[in-house]
């Protein structure tokens, strides 16, 4: 069996860099957080310089896709609403922890 491996200083940032990623599912394409954007706006605003690049950019490819395939099952693919409402509904499911993203 193969151990689990743990990521101290990563897990102290999973509740942030998540938080980032909800409010992504109302941002259009280009204003979205890339990995690089995530690990600047963590030194900028809390001073966390232990955080690798690479780290990052391996929570955040995993996570982007967790969230945007739980988000888009609460809202649905088919809807009369347009895309904003649908990206809102799904971030407003998604903060409020109606849908699994964990």
């Amino acid at each position: 069996m193969v151990p689990v491996r743990v990521a101290p200083k990563l897990e102290a940032a999973e509740p942030l860099i998540d938080a980032m990623l909800v409010e992504d599912l109302t941002a259009w394409r280009k204003q979205q957080h890339t990995a690089r954007r995530v690990l600047a706006r963590f030194v900028d605003e809390h001073g966390r310089t232990e955080l690798t690049y690479s780290a990052v950019r391996d929570y955040v490819a995993k996570r982007r896709s967790e969230i945007h395939a739980a988000a888009s099952k609460t809202v649905g693919r088919r809807s009369t609403q347009t895309w904003p409402e649908r990206a809102r509904l799904a971030a407003d499911a998604a903060s409020q922890g109606n849908c699994d993203i964990r």
